[in-house]
């Protein structure tokens, strides 16, 4: 359990290199939590095409130009990403840690019961599962938070 002290050091650190713009913050998140630029994309919205286009961007560092495109679908993420972020108090390296560490969910899990086992089934293809995850995150409202943990840390 972090201190008091640890929680004002981390939220100063945050406010200074969060910066001020949709721009910036967006560059705050894939760099302190190590998302890659495909899932970035896809979260703010975009498509596998626009995500071609737009990666290349990303890759110079025109962060501007992807802010502009995500518009408030951007907003929408970075207050997520706020969200969560303070509920990890504001220890970002953390919260990537535990994003790049989580289990995966995908494991068989096995049943037991008289006489023998049963294999669960998955309700949801793994090809299907991203795209109701982000669909849960453009949608907002109280399951998107948990979507987004879930997608960032499914690998």
């Amino acid at each position: 359990m972090p201190t008091h002290q640890d929680v004002r050091t981390w939220a100063r650190k945050f406010r200074k290199e969060y910066g001020e713009t949709l721009a910036d913050h967006l560059k705050f998140w894939k760099k302190s939590l190590g998302i890659d630029p495909d899932r970035m994309l896809r979260i703010l919205g975009f498509g596998p095409h626009d995500v071609e286009r737009l990666e290349p961007k990303i890759d110079l560092g025109r962060w501007d130009a992807i802010a502009e495109e995500a518009g408030e679908r951007g907003w929408l993420v970075d207050g997520l990403l706020l969200d969560l972020l303070s509920r990890h108090s504001y220890n970002w390296r953390a919260l990537g840690e535990e994003l790049r560490g989580t289990k995966d969910h995908r494991e068989e899990a096995r049943l037991t019961r008289r006489p023998g086992s049963v294999e669960t089934l998955h309700l949801v293809p793994p090809e299907g599962r991203h795209g109701i995850l982000l669909n849960q995150i453009a949608d907002g409202g109280p399951q998107a938070l948990s979507a987004l943990v879930e997608y960032l840390s499914d690998s």
